[in-house]
């Protein structure tokens, strides 16, 4: 036989609580009509339920991080507890005491006029308990590597140039860097710069900025080295 679900597991640690109280239970709406039957203490004969505990609603467990990767899924149950006839206090006030001193408290939320329609019976006093239950997710089983590893390797190279202006005049102080901004270098006095680690036997777009200019320059792939990147500075 398989084991119960979290719902009726919660159910049914429910109606041992409130059998725990001296009453008696059972799962579901209170019925019209008919008194409503359950399992007594001296055999399987019917007795008359004092109470019931009906499962309303699944409510998402507040407080905690969305759901991701295989973490569990968490969720409250919450179960309404009502006496079986409308005007039993008495069965009432002992359950509220239970309740205060039990695993689950009481929520005082005002039951919808429609949970009572759907019952088919007068509206009464009743309480709410949550009970927290989680849904184990299965966890992902990563395929077995069946092939041997490999490690493809990008060559790389040092790129040197050098920036000038008018009059082939070196400028100093220009910010020269890689597209990605990966690679960057600071022109020297001679106009000189060098980016370490860019990829070898490819085209390399570089951005300069600096002295009030910002352009962009193509080094190709064959360009002699050092690259020369010449620049139009107005002259004060």
């Amino acid at each position: 036989m398989p084991a119960p679900g979290v719902v009726e597991a919660a159910s049914t640690a429910l109606l041992r609580w409130v059998g725990g109280a001296g009453l008696t239970a059972r799962s579901g709406p209170p019925t019209a009509g008919a008194p409503s039957a359950s399992k007594g203490p001296d055999g399987p004969g019917p007795k008359k339920a004092d109470v019931h505990v009906w499962l309303i609603g699944l409510l998402p467990e507040q407080g905690l991080r969305p759901v991701t990767g295989v973490d569990p899924v968490r969720f409250r149950m919450r179960f309404l507890l009502a006496t079986a006839r409308a005007d039993d206090v008495a069965t009432l006030d002992l359950l509220l005491t239970v309740a205060a001193a039990g695993p689950h408290l009481p929520v005082f939320d005002e039951v919808p006029a429609h949970v009572w329609q759907s019952a088919g019976v007068p509206a009464r006093p009743a309480f709410c308990v949550d009970v927290p239950g989680h849904l184990d997710r299965p966890r992902p089983v990563a395929p077995r590597v069946t092939a041997p590893l490999r490690i493809d390797t990008l060559p790389i190279r040092p790129l040197a140039g050098v920036v000038l202006g008018p009059r082939d005049t070196p400028v100093p102080g220009m910010r020269v860097e890689s597209a990605d901004r990966t690679q960057v270098a600071y022109t020297g006095a001679d106009g000189g710069f060098v980016l370490d680690g860019l990829p070898a036997g490819r085209d390399v777009r570089l951005r300069l900025s600096g002295r009030g200019l910002l352009f962009h320059h193509n080094v190709t792939a064959d360009a002699a080295a050092p690259a020369v990147i010449r620049c139009e500075i107005k002259e004060a």
